[in-house]
């Protein structure tokens, strides 16, 4: 069965978005070639900006809108102007349509999406490659009939492992954007008896008034694996050291977050909220350990054996090997094709 893919670079001919997207287009370049359309993101400044921009790709909107009894793989959500969006969407009634699924906007309270829309669109499409399990039963249970595939962890494609030597000090790395981490500018994260290294876009002094926080700048998604300092790597959201509150601390009992799979890319044990739909891969592959409040840290390093730590050292190799080389999304790409033949 042939198989075609979409995939999106922005208007300078970068990716767009993650790089998390970037590997997935990666693997899929390796199996399945060239892309059958490549769409580019654009701001319009104008009308006349965007009536260009229609005019100038009107063959390649023509060979979508045409396009039948295809199989074809895209990723969600869609990164791309409203236009090109309409035509993707429509896509799923003329083809076999398989969406690899970053986000779902609509959990988490953003862009406007709701939920039930989401689902009738997934139902539309032939496939729907998951986060993971807790993600694929919620989708069920609120009316989801579409074929599901568990991706489990997203990969974190390098070139050169990290190598780097952690021991088990009372020191936690986060990193990412830290303007939307606000559990980060609460005073309280003092109760906890760890220093606190972030990384990443969004710190000031004046909001994140913690003593135990040291800022250690921003670097790119192919630099950080290789600047993460300290014991482990922190999995949090919201807006509270106590649990991960707000639509965003709801949204991680169902997803992956991908600094998850930094972490793991970079040969650091996790920490993360107990009740985190990540809490089971972390359990289960005994790369680090749960707390149901930030401040449980305290007891848990305090009785943390350096065999214990030892043992997530090792174990995370394993996991930072296949991460690193793609061997989650190649083994969701591998099934895919074998229940669609």
């Amino acid at each position: 069965m042939d198989y075609n893919f979409i995939t999106e670079l922005d208007e300078a001919g970068d990716r767009c978005g993650s790089k998390a997207r970037e590997d997935i287009d990666v693997a899929l370049r390796h199996y399945f070639g060239e892309p059958y359309y490549v769409y580019r993101r654009k701001k319009f400044t104008s009308f006349y900006d965007k009536v260009k921009y229609v005019l100038n790709n009107c063959v390649g909107f023509a060979r979508l809108f045409n396009c039948h009894g295809k199989n074809i793989i895209m990723q969600y959500p869609y990164c791309t102007n409203r236009i090109l969006e309409k035509l993707l969407v429509r896509l799923s009634k003329h083809n076999k349509v398989t969406l690899i699924v970053h986000d779902i906007d609509s959990i988490r309270g953003l862009n406007g999406r709701v939920f039930s829309k989401e689902i009738a669109y997934f139902n539309t499409c032939q496939n729907l490659v998951l986060h993971n399990e807790s993600m694929i039963k919620y989708l069920v249970k609120n009316g989801l009939k579409t074929k599901t595939i568990n991706l489990e962890i997203f990969d974190y494609f390098l070139k050169e492992r990290p190598n780097k030597h952690y021991s088990p000090v009372p020191q936690i790395a986060f990193a990412g954007n830290l303007s939307k981490s606000v559990f980060l500018q609460d005073k309280e994260l003092e109760k906890v008896n760890a220093k606190f290294i972030l990384f990443g876009p969004g710190y000031s002094r004046e909001l994140f008034k913690a003593n135990n926080i040291d800022f250690k700048g921003i670097y790119t998604e192919e630099e950080i694996p290789y600047k993460l300092e300290g014991g482990f790597g922190l999995v949090w959201d919201g807006n509270s050291i106590d649990t991960c509150s707000g639509d965003i601390g709801e949204y991680t009992k169902y997803n992956n977050p991908y600094k998850l799979s930094l972490y793991i890319a970079a040969g650091l044990p996790v920490i993360a909220w107990k009740k985190a739909a990540i809490a089971k891969l972390i359990e289960k592959y005994n790369i680090g350990f749960t707390v149901e409040s930030l401040q449980d840290i305290n007891t848990y390093l305090h009785t943390l054996s350096p065999e214990k730590y030892n043992c997530y050292l090792e174990n995370i190799k394993t996991m930072q090997l296949q991460v690193c080389t793609g061997t989650y999304i190649n083994k969701a790409i591998s099934k895919l094709v074998e229940q669609n033949d």
